[in-house]
């Protein structure tokens, strides 16, 4: 009987740990990959760009110093992803350009080569 209890308490704690890795495959599935270029005003410290993306809470993959992969929910608006990072910077530190990623940036993230954080 006790032997049955531990069974059935080892399903229920697999079954908790389970189920968020389930959500975050299937959000994933509705989720998009943009490209983000920050660009500074002069004498402006390029950090500001890295800020935005962080204040606006986005997975990103980091290319070069300015340059960003984020993943967004699809369908993803590159005008509506350029003006939520704008409004995260002072107009006069700098401004983004955002744009649909090359196949070789979807191919690294495919292949791991890329990897999330946020």
């Amino acid at each position: 009987m006790k032997l049955k209890r531990y069974r059935l308490v080892a399903v229920g704690i697999g079954v908790l740990f389970l189920i968020p890795c389930i959500a975050n495959a299937d959000q994933s599935k509705h989720m998009t990959i943009l490209k983000v270029h920050y660009s500074a005003a002069d004498g402006a410290d390029i950090e500001h760009g890295q800020g935005a993306i962080e204040r606006n809470e986005l997975e990103h993959s980091v290319l070069a110093r300015v340059s960003w992969l984020i993943r967004v929910p699809a369908p993803a608006d590159s005008a509506e992803w350029r003006r939520r990072l704008d409004a995260s910077v002072d107009r006069s530190l700098g401004c983004f350009i955002v744009e649909r990623p090359s196949e070789e940036d979807l191919r690294r993230v495919e292949s791991g080569e890329l990897v999330f954080q946020k």
